[in-house]
């Protein structure tokens, strides 16, 4: 029989191999009590890495622009089904025009022209008119959307409410479950003034040794506060996230959003798909990865989990109320998405699984 000691082992053997990783950092619970709060190896610039470091998670932040989106509807702002060239105050093509909330939260707006490694290396203006001059493509088919539709939705949160998305997304989501100082949607100079220390990038493993992924951390890249992939975190933060939402699907707690928005952001849009972008088929609810066993979250969660992973898979956060369970790991090496995610996300997550069902 496996233990949680015996796990936080298999992790900490992960970082010093450096196969997969050079530093890891993990928080899980089950039912809002804590399992693991753990860190191992060093960072992307070498330092020991800890518990309470932020690191950027990229698409792993997106939950949070849907649940942003998920308050505008409760205070009767918006609507799912509004098409975007309503929602915007600005002149949109055709193409773009009738396309609805929906279809961008749940990746069938046929927006999956744009990587976040393209996004990264634009100014933000071209970034906006490079995304207005869009032709969807496949729309009404599961393709993921990385960059293109999650601007359009910060875009629709700017309209509706005079802040920035950043903003709202910290008043009405992060402050109100209380995680403010563990989530930042980008780093602006007051927020790394606010840390006291720089980020860590994560590293590559592809050569013959670990390079800092200096882009992820630039200054003129991660203060543009972009909500489709530029968010940092730590594990604790997304897990309190994740914690939060399970209260509000078990009734407990009085949330962010309600349990109706919830539902409809976490509920699959239909059938097991194969998404050629992400090479594998899976089911999306609306800004959440949903039955994660086709995410390759490990075979053992159930078809109510929903989450979302970040950049190769170094990120993954999730829920699970069939069981309670509760993890955010970040492992920080980018390598091939096969290895990471095909094979060591599966089997760590459902180690971790049996032995909660052991502790059950």
């Amino acid at each position: 029989m496996s233990t949680l000691a015996d796990f936080e082992e298999l992790l900490r053997q992960d970082a010093d191999e450096g196969f997969f990783a050079t530093g890891i950092q993990i928080f899980a619970a089950v039912n809002g009590t804590p399992l693991i709060s753990a860190a191992f190896g060093v960072d992307g610039l070498g330092r020991e890495i800890t518990t309470d470091r932020v690191h950027r998670i990229h698409c792993a932040g997106k939950p949070l622009t849907a649940l942003a989106i998920g308050a505008l509807v409760d205070d009767g702002e918006l609507s799912f089904h509004d098409q975007i060239g309503n929602v915007l105050e600005i002149g949109l093509s055709v193409e773009l025009f009738d396309i609805t909330i929906d279809e961008l939260l749940c990746h069938r707006a046929g927006l999956s022209h744009l990587s976040a490694r393209d996004t990264d290396m634009m100014r933000p203006h071209r970034r906006r008119q490079l995304l207005l001059d869009l032709t969807p493509l496949k729309r009404g088919k599961p393709v993921y959307s990385n960059f293109s539709g999650w601007h359009l939705l910060g875009m629709a949160i700017e309209t509706l409410t005079g802040m920035t998305a950043r903003d709202y997304i910290h008043q009405r989501v992060l402050d109100p479950i209380g995680v403010s100082k563990e989530i930042y949607i980008g780093l602006t100079q007051a927020d790394r003034a606010e840390l006291g220390y720089e980020p860590a990038p994560s590293v590559s493993l592809e050569g013959q040794s670990p390079v800092p992924i200096l882009i992820e951390v630039l200054d003129e890249i991660v203060a543009t506060c972009e909500v489709a992939n530029m968010t940092f975190a730590t594990m604790r933060g997304c897990a309190a996230v994740y914690t939060h939402l399970l209260g509000i699907v078990d009734g407990e707690t009085t949330g962010v959003i309600s349990n109706d928005s919830l539902t409809h952001l976490i509920t699959p849009t239909g059938p097991a798909a194969y998404d050629p972008k992400m090479g594998r088929t899976c089911r999306y609810g609306h800004g959440f990865m949903v039955d994660l066993a086709g995410h390759d979250f490990g075979q053992l969660c159930s078809p109510a989990s929903f989450g979302h992973s970040g950049y190769r898979g170094t990120t993954a956060a999730f829920a699970d109320p069939a069981s309670g369970l509760v993890v955010a790991m970040y492992y920080n090496g980018a390598t091939d998405a096969e290895s990471t995610i095909g094979y060591l996300r599966n089997a760590r997550f459902d180690q971790l699984q049996r032995i909660v069902g052991e502790i059950a």
